[in-house]
């Protein structure tokens, strides 16, 4: 299963080492990552959570 970074907004493919991965990701369906729409609300929500947070290493090199 695709996931979505909550962060960054990047759609990291099923086979991606996850250990190695920067950021709190979300699981999504394959027709939701084809979905521009799906993301860029998704993307939105998730960024307000993560102002809540700024804790992983991918909000701290921005």
């Amino acid at each position: 299963m695709k996931r979505l970074g909550k962060f960054t907004g990047k759609i990291y493919d099923d086979d991606f080492d996850f250990s190695k991965c920067l950021e709190c990701c979300v699981c999504i369906s394959p027709e939701q990552a084809n979905d521009e729409k799906f993301i860029a609300d998704r993307h939105t929500k998730d960024l307000l959570d993560c102002l809540n947070c700024m804790g992983c290493p991918a909000a701290t090199m921005y």
